[in-house]
């Protein structure tokens, strides 16, 4: 089993790391999607092997198409309804329309995640309220094999 605040070190520990587009070497650059697939490998979750590989989940634009990456989620990771949402999970967010964010919950009550963030200014990966990153929750996940 895969302790929560283990899940919650690994994405802290990537704190700092540039936002790079399709990147995935810590503390040299990474973007939202393979913050998820990395923090997975480092605890050891089931299918981030399949996730950091998928040709999918690595080339795709700026703007990522959606209906793959809610499909890969849900190939990948347990959905979770919002309500149940704890420490470890994952988050996919829309800042517009869209859902094109991931972000993992790093403190609840309130909400804290660790996400690459691309704001300009910020570009890199931070801890921050939910609130202050702008974006709507649209959907949870829990990584395979992590702790009830």
């Amino acid at each position: 089993m895969i302790a929560r605040d283990d899940i919650v070190a690994a994405a802290r520990s990537l704190i700092g790391t540039p936002f790079r587009h399709q990147a995935r070497l810590p503390g040299v650059g990474i973007d939202c999607l393979n913050l998820i697939g990395e923090v997975g490998l480092r605890v050891g979750a089931d299918g981030c092997e399949q996730w950091a590989a998928d040709p999918d989940l690595s080339a795709y634009g700026r703007t990522p198409r959606p209906d793959i990456l809610l499909r890969k989620c849900d190939e990948y990771l347990d959905r979770v309804s919002l309500a149940a949402v704890g420490l470890g999970d994952v988050l996919v967010m829309a800042f517009k329309v869209f859902p094109q964010h991931f972000a993992i919950v790093s403190r609840v009550n309130p909400t804290y995640i660790v996400h690459a963030y691309p704001l300009p200014g910020v570009a890199r990966v931070v801890e921050n309220g939910v609130a202050v990153a702008g974006a709507t929750v649209v959907r949870a996940y829990r990584f395979r094999g992590v702790e009830a």
